[in-house]
């Protein structure tokens, strides 16, 4: 990756610590923008609360915030003491589940009916829980790191194996038990003289490989949330969460991203809250990525009146009456989402806020871009072979059979290919892939 040189402008790499603080608001939306309740129930008995199980079986996922450990649908696991800064949670191998409150380090192995205070009084980064012979040790800090037996409470010695690294230049990777690593790099930034970001240069983007070889790579930060870090990685799901600079304790966007399955995308906001997944690893391959919703990994661009379009994922509206065989053109917009779009339409004199719908499309130049189509390009649309209801998965779409529908005049459920924005995917200077976005 490389960026502008200059001997005046110090560009410097900014690794991600963004932590949070607030409400432990964790109102879920799924890609289609559905709101899952918060409503807090506490599993308990006649005596001392117990530990639930089966909703955490249920839940894909679960966060720990200033108010307790929670499921993705908002049922509380357990009630915990908050601390300063991110409540952290990592799983264990075996089902189970570490975390730190004001009490100290806590263990809840799996099906155990209360959590057990393993240490008291230890502060410090919860990174993860390393298996060894002798069982489970927990590892805290990067830099500094210490370790601790689970059983015994004991500080131990480093042991081999774990699977977060941390690079010299702050990048955090982890390592699934399928081999495959997942590691955000960047933001790449230019600050100015009190050492504040002035300008963007490269945003934060995720990279998932197994060993030397590229399994998929795209950018996670955004324009309004260029910071992004990784909270868990299974070898096939990654939880994201990505915030501002400032304040120093933002709200996230948390993103659940399924490579093996586009459709799986979820995402909520949140505050003080780390997340962890239920269950084991993956055993998936890699093969077969799918990123269904193409806003999740487009270049995050803050305005459509740009001088080059890199290779990437865009938004555009394509020109019907340019489409050829080899070729269209396409009027480039930006495609914002959740507390993105508010920003955007806030900045640009909407009123209606929050926006409708939980999108924005900021489109203002009017440049109109013509690029060649890849003999090989791939076309999906929402509403083709559709009677009254769309396909929001993607149908595929033969390209002659595009061309012809953009051409056409017909005002049918195929008429709304003329109309929606389309995700263009280019690469080497040729249009790889179309998209269709639905609009409500």
């Amino acid at each position: 990756m490389t960026t502008p040189r200059s001997l005046s402008v110090l560009f410097v790499t900014l690794a991600l610590v963004l932590t949070a603080c607030g409400t432990s608001d964790v109102s879920s939306t799924t890609s289609t923008s559905s709101t899952v309740s918060t409503t807090s129930t506490t599993s308990t008995t006649l005596g001392a609360p117990v530990v639930d199980w089966s909703v955490i079986r249920d839940a894909r996922y679960l966060v720990h915030g200033i108010d307790g450990i929670w499921t993705e649908t908002g049922l509380q696991v357990w009630k915990t003491e908050p601390i300063f800064g991110p409540d952290s949670l990592v799983r264990d191998s075996a089902g189970g589940f570490v975390w730190l409150d004001t009490g100290g380090l806590w263990w809840l192995p799996k099906n155990a009916e209360r959590p057990v205070l393993a240490a008291p009084d230890i502060v410090g980064d919860l990174i993860e829980v390393i298996d060894t012979p002798s069982g489970p040790v927990v590892r805290l800090g990067y830099h500094d790191a210490f370790f601790v037996d689970l059983a015994t409470g004991e500080r131990v010695r480093e042991p081999a194996g774990g699977s977060v690294g941390y690079s010299e230049t702050g990048n955090v990777s982890w390592l699934a038990a399928n081999g495959l690593r997942a590691v955000i790099e960047g933001p790449y930034v230019e600050l100015d003289d009190e050492g504040q970001p002035r300008q963007i240069i490269e945003h934060a983007r995720l990279i998932v490989s197994r060993g030397s070889g590229l399994i998929v790579e795209f950018p996670v930060g955004t324009v309004y949330e260029p910071y992004a870090r990784i909270h868990d990685f299974d070898g096939q799901r990654v939880i994201l969460a990505r915030g501002p600079y400032e304040p120093a304790l933002p709200d996230e966007t948390f993103t659940l991203l399924d490579l093996a399955c586009g459709p799986c995308a979820t995402s909520f906001r949140s505050a003080a809250t780390w997340a962890a997944f239920t269950g084991s690893d993956s055993d998936w391959d890699g093969d077969g990525v799918a990123i269904q919703y193409r806003y999740l990994v487009a270049e995050p661009l803050r305005s459509d009146d740009i001088t080059m379009l890199k290779d990437g994922v865009y938004l555009g509206m394509v020109q019907p009456e340019t489409v050829e065989a080899d070729s269209l053109s396409f009027d480039l917009a930006v495609w914002f989402t959740g507390e993105d779009a508010n920003r955007a339409a806030r900045d640009d004199g909407e009123t209606e806020i929050p926006v409708p719908n939980d999108y924005y499309i900021r489109n203002r130049s009017g440049e109109i871009w013509a690029l060649p189509v890849a003999p090989t390009v791939v076309v999906t649309s929402v509403w083709y072979n559709a009677d009254t209801a769309p396909d929001t998965s993607g149908v595929p779409v033969p390209y002659a059979e595009f061309v012809r529908i953009m051409n056409d005049d017909t005002e049918d459920m195929l008429g709304n290919l003329r109309y929606d924005p389309w995700w263009v995917t280019i690469e080497g200077g040729e249009i790889v892939r179309l998209d269709e976005q639905y609009i409500p």
